[in-house]
């Protein structure tokens, strides 16, 4: 699986499960190109759910084509279309940029961000597991 986000290196300012956090949150670490980022679907999907959750965040649930992974989530983005439910998107689709909560009004995060999620059956797993080793230059916090 390649990176949701399009930035050549990335940091992880909050990992799977710390605090009963279910996904990681990734920026860049580049200061100048860290605000905004595009999303970008890492692989063929369907859309599943699209919305406001209940921390009024802004989130995207599809279903990867692969049959390994249930789902993915992306929270925390301005997204740029109307996804329908049952929607086809490819692999490579700009899903939306990258928000600061505060700037919506909701939260306390201080940097734009995504909170991404990869679930199997029910559990979450952690995501960093699953980005391709050569295109996935993060480094931890």
């Amino acid at each position: 699986m390649y990176l949701p986000v399009d930035t050549d290196e990335l940091v992880i300012t909050q990992r799977f499960h710390a605090r009963n956090h279910k996904g990681v949150d990734l920026r860049s670490v580049n200061l100048e190109t860290y605000d905004k980022l595009d999303i970008i679907l890492p692989e063929d999907a369907e859309v599943l759910r699209r919305g406001v959750d209940a921390f009024g965040n802004d989130f995207l649930v599809v279903q990867p084509a692969n049959d390994f992974m249930s789902e993915l989530k992306f929270i925390h983005v301005t997204f740029d279309s109307l996804f329908e439910v049952g929607e086809m998107l490819e692999a490579g689709t700009v899903l939306g940029k990258t928000q600061i909560v505060d700037e919506i009004g909701r939260g306390n995060s201080l940097a734009h961000h995504l909170h991404f999620e990869t679930w199997r059956k029910g559990t979450p797993i952690n995501p960093v597991r699953y980005f391709d080793e050569y295109h996935t230059p993060y480094r931890l916090k």
